[in-house]
Parts: C-alpha cells; structure tokens; sequence
C-alpha cells in the first residue's frame, strides 16, 4: 500500500523538478548575439 502512494508521488515531484529546472536554464542562458552591440536610437539612418 505504502508502496504504491510513495512511489508515483515521488516520481512526479521528480520530473516536475526537472522540468523546472529545464525551463529556467532555456529562460536564463545568454543570447546568441549581444543586443547592446546595435544603437538604440538611430537619428534617419536607413
């Protein structure tokens, strides 16, 4: 009985902590190019 509830519970909280971590590592690695390189304000360059 135990066994039954535990396991399936652990389980979840397993990938669920996995699949959070997955998400924040996409969400926080760096950009492929610098977005500070290009001027923000261009005054009638086209």
């Amino acid at each position: 009985m135990l066994k039954t509830v535990v396991a399936p519970v652990v389980t979840g909280i397993v990938l669920a902590a996995l699949s959070l971590f997955g998400l924040v590592q996409s969400q926080t690695s760096a950009p492929a190019k610098n977005p500070a390189s290009q001027a923000i304000i261009s005054y009638g360059d086209r």
